[in-house]
């Protein structure tokens, strides 16, 4: 059986290690929606996507959120065969997302204990782009096979 594995997370942001006006500790998390597992015949390719999702919580209405991250990706008996960013929030301003004249390194990794993805995130150098103080974001859709 294939599985889908996420492994880390980094964010950046200037408040990520202070309170914000909020009462409470602001939080950063990585989930992912993924298959359990998929199987099919033997050599056969098995096609599957998952996603991972950026939440923030515990900020106040006016603190900024995290302005980027970093985060990687496996696929246990299997491999990621495709990672992006189009369609989520660090696409660019012009495609619906936030990118704005940032850093954007997201791809697929290969060698021997480095198969799968990564995405390294800054939203922009020069604007104060952040993600909103809380909610939940697709930041990254990646396709096993």
């Amino acid at each position: 059986m294939r599985r889908f594995v996420g492994t880390s997370l980094v964010l950046l942001g200037a408040l990520l290690a202070s309170r914000g006006a909020s009462s409470q500790e602001p939080s950063f998390a990585l989930s992912f929606d993924a298959p359990a597992g998929v199987t099919g015949d033997a050599g056969a390719v098995v096609q599957y996507t998952a996603t991972g999702r950026l939440t923030t919580t515990g900020l106040g209405d006016t603190d900024p959120g995290a302005q980027g991250w970093s985060l990687s990706m496996s696929s246990e008996g299997g491999a990621i065969v495709a990672a992006t960013t189009a369609g989520t929030i660090a696409a660019p301003v012009a495609d619906g997302g936030l990118w704005d004249g940032g850093f954007d390194k997201t791809e697929t990794t290969s060698g021997a204990g480095n198969e799968g993805a990564v995405s390294a995130i800054v939203l922009s150098f020069t604007l104060p782009v952040t993600l909103p103080p809380a909610g939940t974001w697709m930041a990254i859709p990646v396709a096993g096979g």
